[in-house]
């Protein structure tokens, strides 16, 4: 299955995506993530693409954080594990981010999950100090 989640802990949801996948498959995971009752008081998000071969344009992400934003166990933030190494995806999701943020959604481009879940870790208030 190209698209799956889980919950490392609590508040973090992780969508990780592999091979090629499609817009309709990615909005279906996030809300069966998103409708998980361990996403019950809220989570923020990481996106796993380093196993993807997918490419996704601007406005088909625009269209996943729009689909975040409109349900209500979305806490805000998003993190995207994209590997420095895949110039490709990962300048795009470096373009990503600062659309994303330009939206209101806060948004980080990281090499590792373990790194995602760090700065989600963090206070958004104050995000050189982890929580």
């Amino acid at each position: 299955m190209p698209c799956r989640y889980h919950f490392p802990r609590n508040g973090v949801l992780v969508c990780v995506f592999e091979g090629v996948y499609t817009l309709e498959e990615t909005l279906a995971n996030f809300q069966q993530g998103l409708d998980d009752p361990q996403a019950e008081g809220g989570v923020d998000v990481v996106i796993d693409i380093t196993g993807s071969d997918s490419e996704k344009s601007p406005e088909q992400f625009r269209r996943v954080v729009q689909h975040l934003r409109r349900h209500d166990r979305f806490a805000g933030r998003i993190a995207v594990v994209s590997r420095a190494g895949d110039p490709l995806r990962y300048g795009l999701s470096r373009q990503f981010a600062a659309l994303t943020s330009l939206d209101g959604v806060p948004m980080e481009v990281c090499e590792s999950v373990s790194a995602a879940q760090f700065w989600l870790a963090r206070d958004p208030e104050d995000p050189d100090t982890p929580e």
